[in-house]
């Protein structure tokens, strides 16, 4: 017993009174004490160490998702109550929460369109003269087309828009020459209209027409001007810079820069075609739909046919050098084409091929002015989706 009471400490075995105690081993400061080391530490020391650890796992511990927890007990009510109050309430309030998403995306998609129409109005001012004239064009040739589709001519189409655009290269050439030091004239656009209208009209009256036995079809005839018309141009103008820019825009079709005087020019074609076609409706009609009964009842075949070959290439003279080949040679045939698959009769496509390329014309426009493309080939796609819809309606029939 020590002075105060205590036990003294027992000694080794076989440890003499004046041996010196043995060095604890060294270990780190952030470990447990050893087993047989722990009876210098304090017993308090040895509680509080377990207790932090459970307090800090309990503080340390992720947080637990109350709002899945409160899902899953509604779920497990909502299956416990079967077919009860609760299984339609929370029907009856997903229906309305889907009919309110719903209204939410039509008020989206109305504001979109309202924004897009907005812009749109918001650039007539600047393209005013652009809009006019590529709606003017698209009622025109709509119109023609409907004889060009009917009497299975859609390849004429393109030979005369392709004779055009030569017509416009021999005047560039001679203007290479220096005629137009000669005649000044010939720098103007109207010489240039002029040109492209004479060389569609001669187009016209050469293929058009009938091939006597043993000459060489109509066919035949067309395809030799397209090709020539679509090769002689570039090499007339290989050594000019500004022609080959000239017929790489006739090519690419843009309607971009219409002046004023275009818009009177097409206006007073449109109103002209419309008023032929109204007093003449009948006869043009079953001209179109046969010719030899058409003959046989007095109609003069042969003026009627010169009369709409002419007329077909003043419209697409008129048009290339403003519109170029794309959209010259889509309204064409494209309008009729879609007209005539949506339709059963042929009187319903002298009114349905010019509305289809007017809206059409419009609701191009309005998209390449919102997405930035160019109008001509939007208003052309659009009329090919109708030419598809009117396949798939007649292939349904």
């Amino acid at each position: 017993m020590g002075a105060l009471g205590r036990r003294a400490a027992a000694r080794a075995r076989g440890a003499r009174a004046g041996a010196a105690p043995v060095a604890a081993h060294p270990r780190r400061a952030d470990r447990e004490p050893r087993r047989h080391e722990r009876g210098g530490v304090p017993r308090l020391a040895r509680r509080a160490a377990p207790r932090r650890a459970r307090v800090g796992a309990v503080r340390d511990a992720p947080a637990v998702d109350r709002r899945a927890l409160r899902l899953a007990r509604g779920a497990r009510l909502a299956r416990r109550a079967g077919r009860g109050p609760a299984r339609r309430d929370a029907r009856a309030r997903a229906r309305r929460g889907g009919v309110r998403l719903g209204v939410a995306r039509a008020r989206g998609r109305g504001r979109g369109a309202a924004r897009v129409i907005e812009t749109f109005v918001a650039s007539w001012p600047l393209f005013r003269d652009t809009y006019l004239v590529g709606t003017a064009i698209a009622f025109v040739l709509s119109l023609v087309g409907v004889w060009v589709v009917a009497r299975d001519q859609l390849f004429l189409g393109a030979a005369i828009s392709q004779a055009s655009t030569l017509g416009i290269a021999l005047l560039l050439w001679l203007e290479t020459l220096g005629a137009a030091a000669a005649a000044p004239w010939l720098a103007s656009e109207s010489a240039a209209a002029a040109c492209a209208v004479a060389a569609s009209v001669t187009t016209a009256l050469a293929t058009a027409r009938p091939a006597p036995p043993g000459r060489e079809s109509a066919e035949a005839r067309t395809a030799w001007v397209f090709l020539l018309a679509a090769s002689l141009p570039v090499l007339l103008l290989a050594h000019s810079a500004h022609g080959l820019e000239e017929v790489h825009r006739l090519m690419f079709s843009t309607l971009l820069g219409s002046t004023p005087r275009d818009v009177a020019r097409f206006a007073a074609l449109a109103l002209a075609t419309a008023a032929a076609v109204a007093a003449y409706r009948s006869r043009l009609v079953l001209f179109a739909m046969d010719p030899e009964m058409a003959a046989a009842v007095g109609v003069p075949t042969r003026r009627a046919g010169a009369a709409i070959a002419v007329w077909l290439g003043v419209a697409i003279g008129a048009s290339i050098h403003v519109s170029g080949l794309v959209y010259t040679f889509g309204c064409l045939v494209l309008p009729a084409l879609a007209a005539k698959n949506l339709c059963r009769e042929v009187r319903p496509v002298l009114w349905l091929a010019p509305l289809l390329a007017v809206a059409t014309a419009a609701a191009g426009f309005v998209v390449a002015h919102h997405w930035d493309l160019p109008p001509a080939h939007a208003t052309v796609t659009g009329l090919c989706a109708w030419v598809a819809l009117g396949w798939l309606v007649r292939r349904r029939d």
